[in-house]
């Protein structure tokens, strides 16, 4: 079992052993002192404001959130797509249908279909129908379910802000100093990396346009290969890649297993809601503790945590986790604009107060 530092919540070396990650130095004052079960209600309710505000100062992290915002936009931009191409298609079997029966009756019916084939209008009026409802089932669908998604895709760019906060607070990023294969500047991993997912882009799209059945696997095949030549050429590429492959691996693993102790226990908080008076202030603190649980998540994949350890650190804080959870929740209510900005603010929010409670109280008896 890691036996973490107090401060920072990475693995001391031996115990009673000072902290050779952080050195119990931070640059901002307010980590200096970690705060208890109860002193960390206050740091709890601030936690979010306080993420958003490092977001907005530190430098290098809005970047970062770009790639998400755009990639879950695209996606209900493409639900809408082809909503609008199904409604079309409807439409243009209906002008099919009109035709085809337009010789087979006769009088006013046969005017009417006449008139309907002539006045193409019509189909184009039930085509601006279909863009419209299709455009209103994506917006509906997009409330609902945009801070899903978009804390699906975000994951993996908000760890990268997470080690900007935390060369920040430390001068450097614990978790890649101490992990990160060396050998490869930062500025030379971005340009392979632009290479490999450039070529990906351009090999997918143009999969696209050929008429062959297997081109889109094709053009996943010519990626993968760019990919392997990279890391050919330079093998130091290819220990990062295993190396990112590897924490990403860790941090899926964690997570869905984090996911399932949260949707168990929703299930088993949903009775609550049949309580009189009482029933949903019941159950929405079981929400804010569950939502809680994926914010804080980052942090502690960043310092290899197991279950054990997470629960262990959820169960000595669980009046400051709940009320950071709760807060974080109320913020998400907020259409499309509140996961935009409460997501990552929440997720930088929860490092903060990570970094603030006492991780010393988790350490193993000899």
């Amino acid at each position: 079992m890691i036996r973490p530092c107090s401060l920072c919540g990475y693995a001391l070396p031996n115990a009673g052993s000072p902290c050779t990650a952080c050195g119990l130095r931070p640059a901002d004052s307010s980590l200096s002192t970690p705060l208890g079960t109860w002193s960390g209600l206050r740091a709890a309710l601030v936690a979010v404001p306080r993420g958003l505000g490092l977001l907005v100062t530190t430098r290098g992290t809005k970047r970062w959130l770009v790639p998400p915002a755009l990639l879950t936009t695209a996606a209900f931009v493409a639900f809408a797509w082809w909503l609008y191409g199904l409604a079309s298609e409807w439409v243009e079997r209906g002008r099919e249908w009109v035709e085809a029966q337009t010789p087979q009756v006769e009088g006013f019916w046969r005017s009417a279909l006449v008139w309907l084939v002539e006045h193409s209008f019509a189909f184009a009026l039930g085509k601006l129908t279909g863009f419209l409802l299709a455009s209103t089932v994506s917006f509906v669908a997009a409330l609902w379910t945009f801070s899903l998604l978009y804390e699906l895709v975000a994951g993996p760019f908000l760890d990268e802000v997470h080690g900007s906060i935390e060369r920040r607070w430390f001068g450097r990023d614990l978790r890649d100093e101490r992990e990160r294969p060396k050998g490869l500047a930062p500025v030379e991993v971005a340009k392979l990396v632009a290479l490999c997912v450039g070529s990906g882009v351009v090999l997918i799209g143009a999969s696209f346009a050929v008429d062959w059945p297997f081109a889109t696997l094709g053009a996943f095949a010519l990626t993968f290969l760019v990919v392997y030549a990279c890391a050919r050429r330079r093998p130091a590429f290819g220990e990062w890649l295993a190396w990112r492959a590897a924490i990403e691996l860790r941090t899926l693993a964690a997570s869905l297993e984090a996911t399932a102790i949260a949707a168990v226990m929703l299930a088993f908080a949903l009775p609550l809601l049949l309580i009189p008076w009482f029933g949903t202030p019941l159950f929405a603190l079981a929400a804010g503790f569950t939502t809680s649980i994926s914010l804080l998540d980052i942090p502690m994949s960043r310092r290899r945590w197991g279950i054990l350890l997470r629960l262990s650190f959820l169960a000595h804080h669980a009046p400051s986790v709940l009320v950071f959870g709760l807060v974080a929740s109320l913020m998400f209510l907020v259409p499309v604009l509140g996961p935009l900005l409460m997501v990552p603010a929440a997720s930088v929010g929860g490092l903060w107060l990570f970094v603030r409670l006492d991780k010393g109280l988790l350490a193993p008896r000899e």
